[in-house]
């Protein structure tokens, strides 16, 4: 089963969307940085959602840059935190890496190599949630998960990464 069918399966098919892969692709960003087929989910509870609120939009591009410093980046907007919208998911568009940027402290933090894995690691994730049937056993299948996505991406677990402390909630 290709991608796009597995992650139908368990989104289902009103909770994906379109993201703009060709555009991208056109723009310069690495096509086997971004997920296989056009279409993400719309929320992976409580990790992910794509409905952004605010004052940014998404696959709104974002600057940022410092007077002081030597920087001036560009991430391309493709999600949020479900319960935190100033907890951005952002795409770096030279290599399509995701990074979490929180919008109050201006912290980033790593998430995902790229896109396409970071979409695979969510459609895992909703996987082990569809499943969930309380506590008992939830610490086993998690640390199971986290093999599963460690192989997928081992830079998601480096000790400052976003994934760890998602597990960390997991077997708490």
């Amino acid at each position: 089963m290709t991608a796009p069918a597995r992650y139908r399966a368990v989104w289902g098919e009103d909770e994906t969307l379109s993201y703009p892969k060709e555009f991208w692709i056109e723009k310069g960003l690495p096509a086997g940085a971004l997920p296989e087929g056009d279409e993400i989910p719309s929320a992976v509870g409580p990790v992910y959602t794509a409905r952004v609120e605010g004052d940014v939009e998404l696959y709104e591009t974002i600057r940022l840059a410092a007077e002081d410093a030597d920087l001036d980046i560009s991430f391309m907007v493709v999600g949020a935190l479900e319960d935190d919208m100033n907890l951005l998911y952002v795409m770096e568009p030279e290599t399509g890496g995701i990074l979490q940027l929180d919008l109050e402290r201006h912290d980033v933090r790593g998430v995902n190599s790229t896109f396409g894995l970071f979409v695979e690691s969510l459609y895992h994730f909703a996987r082990f949630i569809d499943a969930d049937e309380g506590a008992g056993g939830r610490i086993e299948r998690a640390v199971e998960l986290r093999r599963t996505l460690k192989r997928l991406d081992p830079n998601a677990f480096q000790e400052d990464a976003w994934w760890p402390l998602v597990f960390a909630q997991l077997t708490v």
